[in-house]
């Protein structure tokens, strides 16, 4: 038997989510994307940690953060 054709990727609606991003631009994560669309969100350590947003399904960590050291 013929094995079956993949499945076309969706499309992605890609936002970024940071604090110095206007709060117009930061509530953009917050509604759905447009049909067919996969939601992306790249995001801050503290924006991650600190925001449930409606539908995520999966929440990819890159470990990197920016830290201010005092000697």
């Amino acid at each position: 038997p013929e094995p079956e054709p993949e499945p076309e990727p969706m499309p992605a609606l890609v936002l970024p989510l940071y604090s110095m991003l206007s709060a117009a631009q930061q509530a953009r994560v917050f509604r759905p994307p447009p049909e067919g669309h996969r939601l992306v969100v790249v995001a801050t350590n503290v924006a991650e940690t600190s925001l449930t947003i409606p539908g995520v399904s999966y929440v990819v960590d890159c470990g990197r953060s920016k830290q201010r050291v005092y000697d």
